[in-house]
């Protein structure tokens, strides 16, 4: 008998501890580090799951997310972080493949999420 790939990748793949994932949703999020710095884009996020599925421990994910934020600028610093809210009110194609208005498409988006 054939075993499914997600019981195999589920016996592999660690799971996130809540520490983990409590700092995802809040401390290294793009609430408070901006998408991008010096022309490059933020992959807090990605590294701490990477790292966190291979299964390094906690002490390490945070220590490379420390040293990571070093480089990091505040969200705060983006041009559309304080005003935000309710600007874009429709899906705008010009804005795709776009590296601008970060915070008024999250604030679009949550909106459309939260409708359903």
């Amino acid at each position: 008998m054939r075993r499914s790939t997600s019981a195999i990748v589920s016996k592999v793949v660690a799971p996130l501890s809540d520490s983990i994932r409590r700092n995802l949703g809040e401390g290294w999020s793009t609430k408070r580090y901006y998408i991008e710095y010096r022309l490059l884009s933020n992959h807090l996020a990605h590294g701490v799951v990477a790292l966190a599925r291979l299964g390094a421990s906690d002490n390490l994910i945070e220590e490379f997310a420390a040293k990571y934020a070093e480089k990091l600028e505040p969200a705060s610093s983006a041009p559309d972080y304080h005003d935000a809210h309710g600007k874009i009110t429709s899906f705008d194609p010009s804005l795709l493949g776009q590296r601008k208005n970060y915070y008024e498409l999250l604030s679009f988006y949550e909106g459309e999420i939260n409708k359903n």
